[in-house]
């Protein structure tokens, strides 16, 4: 399995969302959505905490997560300290684009 260890992009405009945070304990299942009609980002990834949109995948990993999700590869997705989740995938590397 790999990973990669990343922050929460967008958590300061997303109401509410930093004491969500905050108060989920390490490890706390989180879940990545795909928002392709972003008008800013096609590859644009929710963070979401149950119904809550707690912020963004960052843009430099969001086109390969999404890959990694299109591809049935996400294992799992985990708030760790702070602002910053484990996202957990199969394979060797990222898919590649189809």
């Amino acid at each position: 399995m790999l990973q990669h260890f990343t922050f929460i992009a967008g958590v300061k405009f997303r109401p509410g969302a930093n004491v969500h945070l905050d108060s989920l304990e390490e490890g706390t299942d989180l879940t990545l959505v795909p928002e392709p009609t972003n008008k800013y980002d096609r590859h644009a990834i929710k963070v979401m905490s149950g119904d809550m949109f707690v912020g963004y995948v960052p843009k430099d990993l969001a086109e390969d997560v999404g890959k990694t999700i299109a591809a049935g590869k996400l294992v799992s997705v985990h708030k760790n300290v702070g602002h910053k989740i484990f996202i957990n995938y199969e394979g060797e590397d990222t898919p590649d684009a189809a």
